[in-house]
C-alpha cells in the first residue's frame, strides 16, 4: 500500500519504503517503536516527521503483512485446489497428512485470521 504519506521509489534507500520526501525508511520507524522510542522522541530526532507519518508506516506495514498472509494462502489455494477453509478444516481433524506445506499454509492462515481480529480490534482504537 502506497499513500500520500508513503513512497516506494528505486532511487531512495534503494527501493524501501520511506516517508515521502524524506530518506526516513518505514523500518526504521517501526524498529525504533518496537524499541520502546516513544513518538515524541521520534519528533525529536526527526523534526520532518508529523503524527500523520506514524499512522502511515504503521498502516503500510499492517497492510503488507496482510499482504504476505493472502498471498501465502492463495498460492496454497492454486496448488492443492481447496479454499484454505475447506483446508483448515480438513487439517485439524486429522483428514490430512503432515507434509510440510500443510504446516506452511496452516501458519500462514493462522496469522491472516490472527492479523484480521487484531484489525478489526484496533479499528476501534483512535491512534
Amino acid at each position: 500500500m502506497i499513500t500520500d504519506r508513503i513512497e516506494i521509489n528505486p532511487a531512495v534507500m534503494m527501493g524501501k519504503p520511506v516517508i515521502r520526501g524524506t530518506r526516513i525508511p518505514v523500518g526504521l520507524i517501526l524498529r525504533k517503536l518496537s524499541e520502546g522510542a516513544t513518538e515524541a522522541d521520534l519528533l525529536d530526532a526527526y523534526p520532518r516527521l508529523a503524527h500523520a507519518d506514524f499512522q502511515a508506516a504503521l498502516a503500510y506495514a499492517a497492510d503488507a503483512r496482510r499482504a504476505y498472509f493472502e498471498h501465502a494462502c492463495r498460492v496454497f489455494e492454486q496448488r492443492y485446489r481447496m479454499s484454505s477453509e475447506e483446508f483448515m478444516q480438513q487439517f485439524e481433524s486429522g483428514a490430512l497428512d503432515d507434509d510440510s506445506d500443510y504446516f506452511d499454509w496452516y501458519a500462514a492462515k493462522r496469522g491472516l485470521d490472527l492479523w484480521e481480529r487484531r484489525f478489526r480490534i484496533l479499528s476501534g482504537v483512535e491512534v
